[in-house]
C-alpha cells in the first residue's frame, strides 16, 4: 500500500543493523529488508570490526539504500547507537540484527501500529525462533496469522517472564524516543537490550501486534547469549530495583517488576551454570538486596551450583533434549 495511506505526513524510516562476523547470514537479512511491502528509506549497516567476510557479503547486495560503515569492535549496543546517530533525520528507527530477518509485512505493520495508536512511542510485532535443525516455535503470546490485532501493550512484565515481547529484530521506535532513553547501554555486553526494553516499557506506551513477522535465528554464528556471561547481578536488576523501591510505583506494578527481577537473576545463574561457572552462578544468586520470592527455585539453583559442572551440563542437555521433543525447546 502507498505510504500516504498509512501516514498522512512524510515519515522517514531507517533500518539499523549491527554487523559482527555474520558473513553467512547478512545477505539473507538484507534481502528480507528489501522484500518489504512498504519500503524503508535507508538501510544502515554498522560493521562492528568484523574479522570475517561480513562486510564484503553485505556490499554484494546491490541496493542504493544500503549504507555501510566500519568501526572498531565495541559490541552490539555501540553499533546500534552509532547507526541511530547516522540516521539523524529519521522519524522512526527499525531494528534488525544481522542474522535475523523480517517477514514481508513487518514494516507495513509497524507503520499501521504507529498510525492506529498515536500515543505509542514504539511498536513491535510477534516473532518466532528458528533452530539449527530448521524447526520453528514462537513465544506463547505470538500467533501465526495475518496482522491486524494490534493494541497497546499493557502487560509487558507479565509476558516478559516467559519471553521478551520485544526483540532487537522486531521493533520500530521513534528516533526522538530512542535518544531520550539514551540508546542501548554498554555497562554489560549481555542483556543490555532487555534493559533498554525495560526502560521503554516503564516510560512509554508500546503498540504490539502478536502476528509473527520476524524470525530470530538460533542457528546463527556468534550469538552473544552463547558466549558472554554476567559476572555479577545483571544490570537490568539495578534498574528494576529503583522502581520497586519507589513510593511512586503502584503495588501491582511492584509485584510484576519483582517477578521479572527474579527471572533475570535465575537466567544469569542458569547461563553461568551451563558454561561451567558454578562459583559465578552462586555469586549472582546471592547478589541481590533480597532472597528471590521464588525461594524454592532459588534453593534449587544453589543446589545445582554445588554439582560438578560436568554433571550439571549432562543433566541440562538431557532435560533440554526432552523439552525439545515435547514443546519445541527453550531458546538461550
Amino acid at each position: 500500500p502507498p505510504r500516504s495511506t498509512l501516514f498522512p505526513y512524510t515519515t522517514l524510516f531507517r533500518s539499523i543493523i549491527p554487523l559482527y562476523n555474520k558473513e553467512s547470514a547478512i545477505v539473507r537479512t538484507l534481502t528480507s529488508v528489501r522484500r518489504q511491502t512498504v519500503p524503508v528509506d535507508e538501510i544502515i549497516v554498522v560493521n562492528d570490526g568484523s574479522t570475517d567476510g561480513s562486510e564484503k557479503a553485505a556490499r554484494s547486495v546491490c541496493d542504493a539504500r544500503i549504507r555501510i560503515v566500519t568501526t572498531a569492535n565495541h559490541g552490539e549496543s555501540h553499533a546500534r547507537n552509532y547507526a541511530a546517530a547516522m540516521a539523524g533525520d529519521a522519524d522512526v528507527l527499525l531494528l534488525l540484527d544481522a542474522d535475523d530477518e523480517w517477514h514481508p509485512q513487518f514494516v507495513e505493520t509497524i507503520l499501521r501500529l504507529l498510525r492506529d495508536f498515536p500515543a505509542a512511542r514504539a511498536a513491535a510485532t510477534g516473532y518466532q525462533y528458528q533452530r539449527r535443525d530448521g524447526r520453528t516455535s514462537a513465544p506463547p503470546f505470538c500467533v501465526h496469522g495475518a496482522p491486524g490485532r494490534g493494541a497497546i501493550l499493557e502487560n509487558y512484565f507479565r509476558l516478559a517472564v516467559t519471553a521478551s515481547p520485544l526483540t532487537s529484530s522486531s521493533v520500530g521506535i521513534y528516533r526522538s524516543t530512542f535518544e531520550e532513553l539514551g540508546g542501548f547501554g554498554q555497562q554489560q555486553r549481555r542483556g543490555m537490550d532487555l534493559a533498554f526494553w525495560t526502560t521503554l516499557a516503564l516510560q512509554a506506551p508500546i503498540a504490539f501486534d502478536p502476528a509473527v513477522l520476524a524470525t530470530y535465528h538460533l542457528n546463527a554464528e556468534n550469538r552473544i547469549c552463547e558466549s558472554v556471561f554476567v559476572e555479577e547481578r545483571p544490570f537490568i536488576c539495578g534498574l528494576l530495583f529503583e522502581y520497586i523501591s519507589s513510593d511512586l510505583t503502584e503495588a501491582d506494578r511492584k509485584a510484576e517488576l519483582a517477578a521479572y527481577y527474579d527471572w533475570n537473576v535465575f537466567d544469569a545463574a542458569r547461563q553461568n551454570l551451563i558454561a561451567g561457572r558454578p562459583t559465578t552462578a552462586r555469586r549472582v544468586l546471592n547478589s541481590g538486596p533480597w532472597i528471590p520470592r521464588r525461594r524454592v527455585t532459588w534453593l534449587w539453583y544453589l543446589l545445582l551450583s554445588a554439582l560438578p559442572p560436568s554433571i550439571f551440563q549432562y543433566v541440562y542437555r538431557m532435560a533440554r533434549a526432552r523439552m525439545r521433543a515435547t514443546a519445541g525447546g527453550v531458546p538461550c
